[in-house]
């Protein structure tokens, strides 16, 4: 019967880029010697993660948007729990790849159940080593808070090494727990210097084939770091194009200090430092680290103008403000004062129209005592005298300013000729005229 093997370890933001080479096998450069490129294609993911976006803005923006604080992630918080599943090689051998498929994601299904699928941020299989393992990334999240020093104590586990051997051997897995406390280290690639002396003992030729090793190993670390710092320097260039689109990078004063200008002006005179730079041109791993600080420095200044900038605007802004309620306040005092005008203006013309109503009702009974029959008072008061045209042809259209005179003119014709009427009846009537 197998041993059941389930390593994990705790990982920070920053460690994840170096990591992620080594799980989606982003170069073919591998300190670990056991990795086969040419069955690296077996490879498989039961857990998928994108491609083209890095563990730690994956899983710095799972935590975001699921974190119950409004808080910022502390750049040493444990981010993600990092766990290895496998056996020995002799238990893989017998298995087909169906079974060993089901092996590792019974592993996934027991650790859903347990952690919370949503927290399961990938889960790879590796099948281009000597021994088939999974690598699996869990967000050490529960109600909202980031806790791996909770989530993942020593009794939790505890029961992994328990019961997850239990449920290997329920699916008809002929393996169990590992040995409890076992005293079985793994060693650490630059970790040599023990190995050197051991091997000294044994002779100069292993020693020098050993220190070989380490070095070559050490250019494969560095190799696989400046790949990171690339994809770092990629990242974070098109998050700042997308959150900073006014930002703009100045390589001028920059470009002199750089170990790889000479041999960069060689390629291409007229190069700036974007986006591709330091892939296109195989910057070194202490140039690529010159250029993101002197980038970060450069944003901070950016920021801090800005800033600067809003500020004054702001400023203006609250002077416009006073300036806009002032006049405000002005045009409301002239508004109050027109307001007055029309109220005084209102009474002194309704004084007006009661004066102008009463003298024209005087003037109508004076037209009516003229001759005008009573019947046309209220047309007379409204058009002041006018009363329009009658069905003989005879127009009353004037004002009382004019019809009175030319009543009363009428009425004195009309008078002295009745006067005159009687004056003649009265001569007829005794004989004659009297001179």
């Amino acid at each position: 019967m197998a041993y059941m093997v389930a390593r994990t370890e705790k990982r920070k933001s920053g460690s994840l880029g170096g990591y992620q080479i080594h799980v989606d096998r982003k170069t073919d450069k591998h300190e670990n010697q056991d990795i086969d490129n040419s069955k690296t294609y077996l490879n498989y993911d039961l857990v998928g993660h994108s491609d083209t976006v890095s563990f730690k803005k994956e899983f710095l923006d799972y935590i975001d948007e699921n974190k119950a604080s409004t808080r910022a992630v502390r750049k040493d918080a444990v981010v993600m729990q990092d766990w290895l599943i496998g056996s020995s090689q002799e238990f893989f051998n017998n298995l087909s790849e169906e079974r060993t498929r089901e092996y590792f994601q019974t592993a996934v299904d027991f650790f859903s159940e347990k952690f919370g699928r949503e927290n399961i941020r990938f889960a790879t299989v590796h099948m281009d080593e000597k021994t088939p393992h999974m690598h699996m990334g869990i967000v050490p999240m529960k109600d909202g808070r980031l806790t791996s020093k909770t989530i993942f104590d020593r009794n939790c586990l505890r029961m992994i090494q328990d019961e997850l051997p239990k449920v290997f051997q329920n699916k008809g897995f002929d393996i169990e727990r590992g040995i409890e406390k076992s005293e079985k280290k793994h060693l650490h690639p630059e970790n040599y210097k023990n190995e050197v002396k051991k091997a000294q003992e044994d002779g100069e030729e292993k020693a020098k084939e050993i220190i070989e090793e380490s070095l070559k190993g050490a250019e494969n670390v560095k190799q696989e770091l400046t790949e990171v710092l690339y994809k770092d320097w990629e990242d974070d260039w098109d998050e700042t194009a997308m959150e900073l689109k006014g930002f703009e990078f100045d390589d001028q004063y920059l470009y002199e200090g750089l170990e790889c200008t000479e041999r960069v002006r060689a390629i291409d005179e007229y190069a700036r430092v974007d986006r591709d730079f330091p892939r296109k041109f195989a910057i070194a791993f202490q140039d690529v680290m010159k250029l993101i600080k002197a980038k970060a420095y450069q944003i901070q200044e950016y920021i801090a103008s800005k800033w600067l900038e809003l500020r004054s605007k702001e400023s203006n802004l609250e002077k416009k403000e006073i300036q806009l309620t002032l006049r405000e306040q002005w045009l409301e005092s002239k508004i109050d004062t027109l307001s007055e005008k029309e109220r005084k203006f209102d009474y002194k013309y309704g004084i007006q129209q009661h004066e102008i109503k009463k003298s024209n009702e005087h003037l109508a009974d004076v037209a009516i005592s003229l001759g005008i029959h009573d019947s046309w008072r209220d047309t007379m008061i409204k058009n002041g005298g006018q009363i329009g045209e009658f069905s003989d042809g005879r127009k009353i259209d004037k004002p009382f300013s004019e019809l009175i005179p030319k009543l009363i003119d009428e009425a004195s014709k009309k008078e002295l000729e009745s006067l005159i009427a009687k004056e003649k009846r009265r001569s007829y009537g005794g004989g004659g005229m009297s001179l």
